[in-house]
């Protein structure tokens, strides 16, 4: 799983529901990927709202450490997975996901 499958998948929907061009938003990861779509499929994207992504951090600008302050609480990953067990047609993969989409935040090249 990668922001590059994720970006064609995007490309195949909407070839799929026989549209030209799109304007995309992207939140978070959701940026990152219609960053991936614009930068591999230009003329697919009219307009690019990124919001909340950040691609490439300089030396010395790293995050912080994620530490229980700067979390959500447990019941908030709870709510994750039960919308998740609701949707997925596969829900007890959950974790592994989780797991997949956070690598892929933090291995993003910029």
């Amino acid at each position: 799983m990668g922001r590059g499958l994720a970006a064609a998948a995007i490309v195949a929907l909407l070839d799929q529901l026989g549209i030209a061009e799109a304007d995309l938003f992207g939140f978070s990861l959701g940026g990152l990927v219609a960053c991936a779509v614009a930068l591999g499929a230009p003329t697919r994207v009219g307009k690019l709202i990124v919001a909340s992504a950040d691609g490439h951090r300089p030396p010395g600008r790293e995050s912080a450490p994620l530490d229980e302050d700067r979390m959500p609480p447990p019941a908030h990953f709870q709510a994750m997975r039960d919308a998740h067990e609701a949707v997925a047609p596969d829900p007890a993969h959950f974790e592994e996901l989780a797991a997949k989409t956070s690598t892929m935040v933090h291995e993003f090249p910029g």
